[in-house]
């Protein structure tokens, strides 16, 4: 079992923190899985969407599940992440409790139509 973690990085000052708190509560969950931590991968040099392209979503794709940071919804990077892992239909985790529960992600496109004159 190979773990994503995902969440919001830029302009969030506490991110390694939460990063390493949700990475080591998996970790005790998982007892053997591999936990992948974006917030460690991607070095200072890197621009946002050379990261996001080169370490985070090339990282991804080896993970069978991903995490999501709660809080994930307003990050941009966070949010692509969740797309892809809909799309290639990766396990995901939610935290309930002390522990996890494990759902299968879907995504549907949600569009509203409306008469236009």
């Amino acid at each position: 079992m190979r773990i994503y973690v995902a969440g919001g990085m830029s302009g969030v000052p506490d991110f390694e923190e939460k990063f390493q708190m949700w990475s080591q509560r998996l970790k005790d969950s998982f007892p053997g899985a591999i936990i992948c931590d974006p917030s460690k991968l991607v070095p200072k040099h890197m621009s946002w969407l050379e990261g996001l392209r080169i370490c985070c979503m090339a990282t991804l794709d080896t993970c069978s599940h991903i995490f999501m940071i709660p809080g994930f919804e307003t990050s941009a990077g966070a949010n692509i992440e969740y797309i892809q892992a809909c799309q290639a239909k990766k396990k995901y985790l939610q935290p309930i409790g002390d522990g996890f529960v494990q759902g299968q992600l879907e995504w549907k496109w949600k569009v509203k139509y409306e008469q236009v004159d």
